[in-house]
């Protein structure tokens, strides 16, 4: 591939990865006019009862310590500063989601794969952010706190995973070609052996000039004379092997987020131990696996003995609620539908058109992005472990790869274990969208709420990349054959096409985007002075106070109560009771 065809890719590339960050961009851009919901009622109780308040919503209703935990300092922080700090809590929420896309590609290997990587990253996050409601996921500080670690830790988890099984075996050259400590020895031996050099001087690799360089020639002539070494190629660039200890971490971190998190860890943990039972290459896995699975466990008994035995939470069909046949026939449409439409949650013609194609642009642009990376060598062009040849047309040894042998790479796996994983994490995935839909019906009699809607599309963007990564990393190259005496070419990777594909679904699920974005900014300034005068109201001095309100936001949302006087008191709506405990007040006019 000629410089200028590697320079048009990589434009491509960059291009791609700042327009999906620009549009990433303009969604952060809403997040100073986030909104309160429940804050006004769980704050004043985690003001006066402390962490026991804490550890009693952990233990009998809210069984997400870690999640938990970040509402206790963030209401600590607001009673602190004297302000609900939506902005700096939401930011902070959408640093760490940054952070931990962009962290696995430290792993992958420098260059094409790296920029892949990261263009994988930022098409998923488009892929959580584009096409449904996410007012809920990340605009209420709340939820954000909760659902933004799970899905950043997961994606971490998924993106590791690919970057474990990278190569850099799409651009890599013969080995001759790329070793260009070993280019001033052949130079000087193709001195005394001129004939041989002029006769291999036509068989040029790519990159080269049409002439044919001097040192291009030289090397040429040398493979040449020995078939057999004319098919090796360099030794192939890996990754860095990420350590355990992190992916530990993340799922752990998950599992103690919230509850569909917990859900997750433990199918995975389940299926990586399946797994292991087909591919000795994912046994290791279980070590960075095992902790998560336990507290994923300890968390899904807490919510069964503390909420689900309680039957408490009833608000759609009591004939469905608490009644597993029902629930999960009325759970088989809502799953095809969370998987194939495009907001997940409506059967319409339209919708489910838009769906299928954003998403198989994206499984397909995944899988043409990974491909040239995943791919295993073929046997012919695998090369790693170094032994002498001997050169008879220049006389000299040279240490050359031997082929049919392979670094091992991976999170404690090897690379044939990679695509096992990838492919369990897939699964666990689009298990856990199916699996939440069920427990919701069962739970709720209905599908509640908008931030299991959203969550559930995450998962389904992580599921297809993972699936497409397995996809690639378990399909092999054809194997081609290499004439005598002529340097072996290896295909260069074109991940630009996965790039086009990636950009184009995002580009379809941004247009049907642009109008709430349009309609939120035109209203920035009306969310932003509501919010700050109610503030001022609760803090003015007097047992009263004037509450306004403004018509949810198409993008960032908000609540919207009957409006009239209410008075603290056993009647009083739950919200309306936490606005008035958390200004201290006995009245409020909503209006």
């Amino acid at each position: 591939m000629n410089r200028t065809v590697r320079g048009d890719h990589a434009f491509r590339m960059t291009f791609a990865c700042t327009a999906l960050a620009c549009c990433i961009a303009l969604f952060a851009a809403l997040l100073p006019i986030g909104h309160w919901q429940d804050e006004y009622a769980v704050f004043p109780h985690m003001r006066e009862g402390g962490l026991d308040a804490v550890w009693s919503r952990v233990l009998h209703w809210s069984p997400r310590p870690f999640s938990e935990g970040l509402i206790y300092v963030y209401s600590l922080a607001v009673f602190a500063f004297g302000r609900p700090l939506i902005g700096a809590a939401l930011a902070l929420a959408w640093l760490l989601f940054a952070v931990l896309l962009l962290l696995p590609a430290r792993w992958a290997p420098r260059g094409v794969a790296r920029r892949a990587l990261l263009l994988l990253a930022l098409a998923i996050w488009c892929g959580c952010l584009l096409g449904h409601p996410v007012a809920e996921f990340f605009y209420w500080p709340m939820a954000t706190l909760a659902y933004v670690p799970t899905v950043a830790t997961l994606a971490f988890v998924c993106l590791t995973l690919i970057a474990s099984g990278m190569t850099l075996r799409g651009s890599t050259r013969p080995i001759l070609a790329a070793s260009t400590e070993r280019a001033p020895l052949l130079a000087q031996a193709a001195g005394t052996s001129g004939s041989a050099a002029d006769s291999g001087a036509g068989d040029t690799f790519d990159g080269a000039s049409d002439g044919g360089s001097a040192r291009a020639s030289v090397e040429a002539a040398a493979v040449g004379s020995v078939g057999s070494v004319a098919s090796a190629v360099a030794p192939t660039p890996r990754a860095a092997v990420p350590p355990c200890l992190p992916l530990c971490v993340a799922l752990a971190v998950a599992a103690t987020s919230t509850e569909v998190g917990a859900m997750f860890v433990a199918a995975f943990g389940l299926l990586v131990v399946v797994a292991s039972t087909l591919d000795r290459g994912a046994l290791r896995a279980l070590k960075w696996v095992g902790l998560p699975v336990v507290l994923a466990f300890g968390v899904i008994g807490l919510l069964y003995f503390g909420r689900v035995t309680q039957s408490i939470e009833v608000m759609g069909q009591a004939t469905v609620a608490h009644h597993l046949a029902p629930a999960l026939r009325a759970s088989v449409h809502a799953v095809l539908v969370a998987m194939v439409s495009l907001d997940g949650t409506s059967s319409g013609v339209l919708n489910v058109v838009a769906g299928l194609a954003v998403k198989g642009l994206f499984t397909i642009g995944c899988r043409r992005l990974l491909a040239p990376f995943m791919t295993p060598p073929p046997a012919s062009h695998a090369a790693p472990a170094m032994s002498l040849h001997r050169l008879p047309a220049v006389g000299m040894e040279l240490a050359l790869p031997n082929a049919g042998t392979h670094e091992a790479a991976g999170p404690g796996a090897s690379p044939a274990g990679i695509p096992v994983l990838l492919a369990a994490f897939a699964c666990a995935c689009l298990g856990v969208v199916a699996l939440s839909i069920g427990a919701a019906f069962y739970q709720f009699g209905l599908l509640c709420c908008e931030r299991h809607d959203t969550f559930r599309q995450c998962l389904v963007y992580l599921g297809l990349a993972s699936a497409a990564a397995a996809w690639a990393a378990g399909r092999r190259h054809r194997r081609c054959g290499v004439r005598p005496g002529a340097v072996s070419r290896v295909t260069a990777p074109r991940p630009v096409q996965g790039a086009s594909l990636l950009l184009a679904g995002a580009a379809i699920a941004f247009l049907a985007a642009l109008p709430a974005l349009h309609a939120d900014f035109r209203s920035y300034r009306r969310f932003a002075a509501v919010r700050a005068q109610n503030w001022q109201a609760g803090r003015a001095p007097g047992d009263t106070m004037s509450f306004a309100q403004h018509p949810p936001g198409r993008v960032v949302g908000g609540m919207v109560v009957e409006q009239g006087r209410y008075e603290r008191g056993p009647n009083t709506p739950a919200w309306i009771d936490g606005v008035l405990m958390l200004f201290g007040k006995r009245s409020v006019t909503l209006k």
